[in-house]
């Protein structure tokens, strides 16, 4: 973690023009790589805890040795994350950790390192955040209240807050578009809102299947929107909508729906709920082609491999294995590393409860 981390995008479009540059004199030093290749240096694991414990904690998993440093945050800074951390994400140099309980925004150096907490209140009252995407040097932020939050990455300062509906969940941003899924919180709400970045203004909103949480953007536009329902007659389902159009069409459904896009595949965890611990069994474990719009046959987890209470998926950018989160909201979590092929390459037993989410590092070498 000493080297210097770029984030993967930010990586290749910096470096790749120097990849074509013709031969010199120096090309003959063998301390000089002539073909850098992007690895995953680290992968950082965020456990979401117990609500109202303020037991968050986040973990360092380094895929070189296979070797978990755990409460990585606790061990940096002399302090818990809070209570209920909900997201992470890694832009340029930092870090920005969503804790929704405790209405704050942890931002750290890309070694968990504390640079800034923001306490996220309006009127007074803690906003409860929920998700982060990044956007021209901005992160955006929404929350439980019904507002998407922008925050400088240079002063680390809020500069503006858009109203888009209560209960605003997972986000993705289509050139300077924000789309949020808006859930309604306690009162289930059917809409996904549209948010101008040149203007910063809520543009307009579209209808979606009960209860959208989570969302992701593929490099085509279209969103693919998770809805959890009403737990009765409508089921978890994940849909595609047409931001052009509006139209949706459904991709999957089922009593428990988790998912993540990678390039042009959406994985999906699709399962049952158990009855007594209200936590997802008999899974499959779907790869929708988003081009082809067409259901791999093959599930992306081979049969062989147990994933006991699998609940939320990403999958590393440079190596393309999927990290699994699995475990209940009762006992300390797992993560389980499945190759590209379906093997099972890891199972960590991680320091925190329900963990969320994995967010990987990569670099230059």
């Amino acid at each position: 973690m000493k080297k210097k981390i770029y984030f993967l995008l930010l990586a290749i479009f910096f470096v790749s023009p120097f990849l074509f540059v013709s031969c010199s004199d120096d090309d003959d030093d063998p301390d000089i790589n002539p073909d850098p290749e992007l690895t995953t240096s680290g992968v950082y694991i965020l456990n979401n805890g117990s609500y109202g414990q303020n037991n968050s904690t986040l973990d360092y998993y380094n895929p070189e040795t296979n070797e978990l440093t755990k409460k990585v945050f606790n061990t940096s800074n002399g302090r818990g994350l809070g209570d209920t951390a909900n997201d992470l994400l890694v832009y340029g140099s930092k870090m920005y950790i969503v804790v929704n309980v405790s209405s704050t925004i942890e931002i750290t150096d890309l070694e968990a390192g504390s640079l800034q907490t923001i306490s996220l209140t309006r009127d007074e009252q803690p906003q409860q955040p929920r998700f982060a995407q990044p956007h021209k040097g901005k992160v955006y932020v929404t929350t439980y209240d019904g507002y998407v939050v922008k925050i400088d990455t240079t002063s680390l300062e809020v500069e503006g807050q858009v109203e888009v509906g209560l209960g605003a969940e997972q986000l993705s941003i289509v050139g300077d578009k924000l789309y949020t899924a808006v859930s309604g919180y306690m009162t289930p709400m059917t809409k996904v809102a549209e948010v101008d970045l040149t203007t910063f203004t809520k543009t307009k909103d579209f209808e979606v299947i009960v209860a959208p949480r989570w969302m992701q953007a593929d490099k085509n536009g279209n969103l693919y929107v998770m809805s959890a329902g009403n737990y009765a007659d409508i089921k978890q389902t994940v849909q595609k909508l047409d931001t052009k159009t509006g139209e949706t069409k459904v991709i999957c459904e089922d009593e428990y729906v988790s998912m993540t896009l990678a390039g042009d595949y959406l994985y999906i965890i699709s399962a049952k709920t158990d009855s007594e611990t209200w936590s997802p069994i008999d899974a499959k474990y779907l790869k929708y082609n988003v081009e082809t719009e067409t259901m791999e046959e093959k599930e992306f987890v081979n049969s062989s491999v147990e994933i006991n209470y699998p609940t939320y998926l990403d999958v590393d950018p440079v190596t393309e294995q999927i990290y699994i989160t699995a475990g209940l909201a009762t006992n300390t979590g797992d993560v389980y590393i499945v190759s590209p092929e379906g093997d099972l390459v890891n199972k960590v037993e991680l320091s925190g409860y329900n963990p969320v989410c994995s967010r990987f590092l990569t670099i230059l070498e």
